[in-house]
């Protein structure tokens, strides 16, 4: 696996990095067979698995692996810039939180999902937004402060790559920063009303969710 990968699993993974997003907007999509892509620490299968959902997922991490395992989830090992070890048109919905910008070819990726999804079925790709008022407070730059980012999106650039890849995207959300904090978590459906619109939801937030059907 190349060394932005490696960067991904041994910096960032091991936070927790469940967002109210997920929890609100991102969860009640989830249905049937979900393979969750580059689990992590598993904080989103442990989710899953509460919810009653049927899950299993894949990582670039042995540890993280053996980790799961222990706790009996149906993990293995995989290597997201090759052919995925899962069986053709076998997953209801393929889950993915910041993995994409990643890899060596987003569009080789999106193409091995397509591939393991069955007709119909669903892909939700979370991905960080590159300029966004929380990161630049911080100082944290997209680039030369996360070795591991090689690509950066935009909602309407996610769009094109579904399309190319064979998927029909049929929901954008965002997070929203601070919602959790000052308890007002189910305010974040309300606050995805305004047009899709990178640089104004890059005020109040650091990622977005794009959730496709295959064709």
């Amino acid at each position: 696996m190349n060394n932005t990968i490696d960067l991904y699993i041994n910096k960032i993974q091991a936070k927790s990095n469940i967002s109210t997003a997920f929890k609100e907007l991102i969860l009640p999509e989830l249905s049937g067979n979900v393979l969750d892509v580059g689990f992590g620490n598993g904080d989103h299968l442990r989710l899953m698995r509460k919810a009653g959902l049927v899950c299993e997922g894949i990582d670039g991490s042995k540890k993280n692996v053996e980790k799961l395992k222990s706790e009996d989830f149906k993990v293995q090992l995989a290597d997201f810039n090759k052919k995925l070890p899962i069986v053709d048109s076998s997953i209801d919905t393929f889950f993915c939180s910041h993995v994409l910008e990643h890899l060596e070819s987003p569009y080789l990726f999106l193409l091995e999902a397509n591939r393991v999804i069955k007709f119909g079925g669903k892909i939700i790709i979370g991905v960080p937004l590159e300029f966004n008022l929380y990161m630049k407070i911080l100082g944290d730059d997209y680039f030369d402060n996360h070795e591991g980012h090689l690509y950066a999106f935009s909602t309407k650039n996610m769009v094109k790559l579904f399309s190319l890849t064979g998927f029909r995207v049929i929901k954008q959300y965002y997070n929203i920063l601070l919602l959790k904090r000052i308890g007002l978590s189910k305010l974040i459906k309300l606050l995805q009303i305004f047009p899709r619109i990178d640089i104004l939801y890059g005020l109040i937030s650091n990622e977005f969710w794009t959730i496709g059907v295959k064709k």
